[in-house]
């Protein structure tokens, strides 16, 4: 255009074409002399805002106004900062006094190991009993080192694990994670501190008793040590190697037998078995009175949170979601069968369940025989079946020995040689006789903590495959040996299974590779896949050489006298003989 060619000889352009070429930096590029003449001719809006704003004059208010939020802004940014000072200093210096704590701690363990060991060898005594007053003091500071505080926030999280239906697997909120040093100092305290006392002979020296006379400190001592002890026995945050879990587990239920009465040898004082068997295994609900007038208040050991201690149902919960991933029944159970559980998490499980049985047994025996009725003893027994055998893949997740404890006399004193096994499915058939008779097993079973959708196989169809995997195993039940079989306990049992397949999903004993179940919500209902591995244990109540063993027990041939019949022909028998024949000659 006339413009670009006035502009490129140099001549000045005042059309408002050349302006916007300027100002948007397309078309042609001007000389300098050019643009600068154009913008000091056309100032553009935001130079003419700066210099508006620099004529403008603060006024004093507002000045005053500006300085008074500055000191704001700093006085706030240095209380923040003596703030995160402070905070910073009291978790150094409590992270310092716990780890001085926890070495003076284990000095001091290890000083009494030392006296103890010294004084044997000199055969001054059998085993060193330190003074109340030593025990109490190492008591709390095993308490202080294991206890949740706002300081140690950091070093893992709460001492819980929050399962899939929404209940706690912890019994103990306040409780840090149990680590391989706190285990360690746990069962060393048991073994040098507190055991000893409680089975000496001077009353003096039982260090619990004075704890169970002060009614504010004393019991809540006792409780956060069996809190911290059953933590260590089921707990989910218990971390730690195979070996430091076995020490401490024997150390765990060593004590747990002694105040329960389950130790055939020794056994605690009267004040503490009555405190202990209490929390330990008549939980709320459950509490046995005994002494007329005598309400849940005021009974020993029947204060809130009684439930969190209750060994039945930690044990429970130890078997659903504190072994093998959180998973009642884990996702590799169909390839790897039964080592889809790690030997750790058998041996964990093995462990609770083995001290549960020396518990319920010893309920049975002679020293139980005053302090249990007959039928609290038959409710903790039906709590097993309902509880413990009702878990998924139970066969797997403890050891052939205890399965083997399980479905073999008991050789306790007091208990006449009963299979405990048999005597828990007594025990289960007298306390529910109503609901079984009118086939409401599902009623009974408890389901709350595992729904449906999170595993795979009803309450119902787990208690009736580990029930069919024992009777496979129980020699006076199984048939294996014509001698030693028991016809009253066969009967029951099979009264039982009869009443459990019923109950159970169709799908239970079905020859398919998969079931479908059906679990209503309200007005809607969602198909459930049952678990396979749970169908085969289910199967393996129609075996051929299980049925075939049942009853070659169940045949008496003396009896019904198959020998001289078969032996004995009339001419009748010969005809029908000859009709089948004809009859097979010729079918298809």
């Amino acid at each position: 255009s006339s413009n670009n060619i006035a502009a490129a000889q140099g001549g000045e352009v005042s059309s408002p074409s050349a302006d916007v070429a300027l100002n948007t930096g397309t078309g042609s590029t001007p000389k300098a002399g050019v643009t600068a003449s154009a913008t000091n001719a056309q100032p553009s809006n935001q130079q003419q805002k700066q210099q508006q704003q620099n004529k403008k004059q603060l006024s004093a208010v507002e000045i005053a106004a500006q300085q008074r939020k500055i000191r704001q802004q700093r006085q706030l940014q240095s209380s923040s900062a003596i703030k995160i000072q402070s905070l910073y200093r009291a978790y150094a210096s409590n992270s310092a006094l716990r780890d001085s704590q926890g070495e003076l701690f284990d000095r001091r363990l290890s000083d009494l190991a030392t006296l103890g060991a010294l004084l044997t060898k000199a055969g001054s005594c059998a085993d060193y009993v330190p003074p109340p007053a030593t025990v109490t003091v190492l008591s709390v500071q095993l308490l202080y080192l294991t206890r949740r505080t706002k300081w140690n926030r950091r070093r893992g999280d709460l001492g819980s694990t929050t399962t899939s239906a929404g209940s706690t697997a912890s019994s103990n909120l306040m409780l840090l994670p149990l680590d391989s040093t706190n285990m360690t100092r746990l069962a060393k305290y048991l073994t040098l501190v507190i055991l000893p006392g409680m089975t000496a002979d001077d009353d003096n020296m039982d260090p619990l008793l004075p704890w169970l006379d002060d009614a504010l400190v004393g019991r809540r001592r006792v409780d956060h040590l069996l809190t911290l002890c059953m933590e260590a026995l089921t707990g989910s945050s218990a971390v730690s190697t195979k070996e430091v879990d076995t020490t401490t587990g024997e150390a765990v239920g060593n004590l747990f037998r002694l105040v329960t009465g389950a130790d055939r040898e020794k056994r605690a004082r009267a004040a503490i078995l009555k405190y202990c068997r209490n929390k330990l295994i008549l939980p709320r609900g459950m509490i046995d009175i005994t002494t007329p007038g005598q309400t849940m208040d005021t009974y020993p050991g029947g204060g809130e949170g009684t439930g969190n201690l209750d060994l039945i149902r930690r044990t429970r919960t130890l078997l659903l979601y504190g072994i093998c991933g959180g998973r009642p029944i884990p996702d590799n159970a169909e390839r790897n069968r039964e080592k889809c559980v790690s030997d750790r998490d058998r041996a964990r499980a093995d462990r609770s369940v083995s001290l549960l049985l020396d518990v319920l047994i010893g309920v049975q025996g002679k020293k139980a025989a005053s302090v249990y009725s007959a039928d609290l003893e038959g409710k903790l027994l039906s709590r097993f079946v309902e509880e413990i055998l009702s878990v998924p893949l139970l066969t797997w997740k403890i050891s052939a020995v205890t399965v083997k404890r399980l479905t073999t006399p008991a050789p306790a004193p007091g208990t006449n040689g009963v299979i405990p096994f048999v005597d828990m499915l007594r025990a289960f058939a007298s306390q529910h006789a109503e609901e079984l008779s009118r086939g409401g097993v599902r009623s009974i079973l408890p389901t709350t903590d595992v729904p449906p959708t999170k595993c795979p196989a009803l309450a119902v169809m787990c208690l009736l495959a580990n029930a069919v995997q024992m009777g496979q195993v129980c020699v006076p039940i199984n048939g294996s040996d014509p001698k030693r079989f028991d016809f009253r306990a066969t009967n029951l049992f099979f009264l039982l299974m009869a009443s459990l397949v019923d109950s159970a999903p169709i799908g239970s004993l079905s020859s398919r590779h998969s079931a479908v179940e059906w679990v209503s919500h309200g007005t809607h209902s969602t198909p459930i896949v049952l678990s396979v591995v749970v169908i085969d244990q289910c199967k393996a109540l129609v075996i051929d050489s299980y049925v075939r063993n049942l009853f070659k027990c169940a045949i008496d041939e003396d009896i019904i006298g198959v020998d001289s019949i078969i032996s004995d022909k009339n001419s009748k028998d010969k005809k029908y003989e000859d009709e089948m024949a004809q009859l097979g000659g010729t079918s298809a």
